[in-house]
């Protein structure tokens, strides 16, 4: 099965460069036809000998030679795609894929080598992690060029692991058990067995899209965020009050489908208790993924047992039940750097405060807005600036997690926030 998620030992090995792995967990994928080290049930990860050539029955043999003489210490770090950084040539690769199949659907297989001798050159490492060299061959073989197509053929069986490199971002799962790239090793082999020209396997239309970040202004989950959490995110959460006191608590995230989401939280400080149920909404999301607008009806139910009010604190053993929505939408002019911006709207703001009819004390949430830029590094990881409410802030995104300094009013800001 192809890889969904990275387990905590494979994020281990990507940290130290290479691991011991333990032959026994070296298996023979006989669908695919090449050797895999399990990770664990459901996890596999194909290996490579030190040519970069998958291990097959041809090379085995040597492999655990090669094995033996590195006391067991496989370098995975340099036989696993680096896809972990994301780029702005990610999208320039994705696109380059496109137009390859467009040309071939079209029948136009001569200009479709040309456009993949320039996509190995934008990518050099592409023919490891993606079908290329199978449609190379397939071009050359429908063009009556046969010793060609042998070559590009048994290249595509000796070095190709995949049909989807992980750098076509949110299309890593589409053959997510490798049907499709298994169906095109059995035509590469039949091919090189009976060295005659065969009708070429369909191609489907491949369109360049953006990874955006899960939970990102716009956005709710991820398709790799997805495939790794099929029974939601449990989160802890970190804040802070609307007394400015740090709160604590935990979040649970439900994708429900393509649109619906659910995500009930709690979080106590001491003084305050706050329950809540979000359903965030993708009311839209174009087909690449550029541009994404999310609403988010909430509703919170606030136990307060103490208020500081100019500096003096009171007793009010009050509750009050809280509604609102939040809007928000982002936009990525580039894989690497997106703009987001949301509003989010209380029932009991400033402006309609509840009005305790124990201490005659009013009470409200505050109304809040943000508009900021993103500076995506690495999956789950950015660099963020902008304005919140009002202050200049700067700061990370880490996760679900969000770690900011006020630069106008001076002071940290800790948050998790899912909706």
């Amino acid at each position: 099965m192809k890889l969904t998620s990275l387990t905590t030992v494979l994020i281990a090995v990507l940290i130290t460069g290479c691991a011991t792995i333990q032959p026994r967990n070296i298996v023979l994928n006989q669908k695919k036809g090449f050797y895999e080290y399990r990770l664990n049930a459901k996890n596999s990860i194909a290996l490579r000998d030190k040519n970069q050539q998958l291990v097959d029955t041809s090379n085995y043999k040597y492999f655990r030679e090669e094995l033996a003489d590195i006391k067991n210490r496989y370098p995975f770090k340099a036989r696993i795609e680096k896809d972990g950084s994301l780029k702005k040539s990610d999208f320039e690769i994705a696109k380059s894929y496109g137009k390859i199949n467009r040309l071939m659907i079209d029948g136009n297989y001569q200009q479709s080598l040309v456009e993949l001798n320039k996509l190995r050159l934008l990518y050099p490492d592409i023919y490891k992690y993606t079908d290329v060299d199978y449609l190379k061959g397939t071009a050359y073989e429908q063009l009556g060029l046969a010793d060609s197509a042998q070559v590009m053929y048994d290249h595509f069986l000796k070095y190709s692991s995949q049909k989807f490199s992980s750098r076509f971002r949110g299309h890593r799962d589409e053959d997510l058990n490798d049907g499709i790239f298994i169906t095109e090793r059995n035509h590469a082999k039949s091919y090189l067995l009976n060295k005659e020209q065969t009708t070429p396997l369909g191609i489907a239309p491949f369109e360049p899209k953006y990874y955006y970040a899960s939970h990102q202004p716009g956005f709710t989950l991820n398709s790799e965020d997805i495939a790794k959490n099929s029974y939601g995110m449990l989160m802890l959460m970190f804040g802070s009050d609307t007394e400015g006191d740090l709160t604590s608590g935990f979040q649970y995230y439900y994708k429900i489908n393509e649109r619906f989401n659910l995500n009930p939280r709690f979080a106590t400080s001491g003084n305050m208790s706050e329950y809540t149920l979000a359903f965030p909404i993708q009311v839209y999301k174009t087909e690449n993924n550029q541009f994404g607008f999310k609403f988010t009806p909430f509703v919170n139910f606030l136990t307060v047992d103490s208020m500081t009010i100019e500096q003096r604190k009171y007793a009010v053993n009050e509750h009050f039940l809280n509604v609102g929505a939040r809007i928000s939408a982002g936009y990525y002019p580039y894989q690497h750097l997106a703009i987001g911006a949301y509003y989010q709207m209380n029932l009991h703001d400033k402006n309609n405060p509840y009005q305790s009819t124990k201490s005659q004390i009013q009470m409200w949430v505050n109304n809040e807005y943000d508009v900021s830029m993103y500076y995506n590094i690495s999956k789950g990881f950015s660099l963020k600036s902008g304005i919140k409410n009002d202050d200049m802030v700067a700061g990370i995104v880490w996760g679900y997690w969000e770690i900011l300094y006020n630069i106008t009013t001076p002071g940290m800001i800790f948050r998790v926030d899912m909706y």
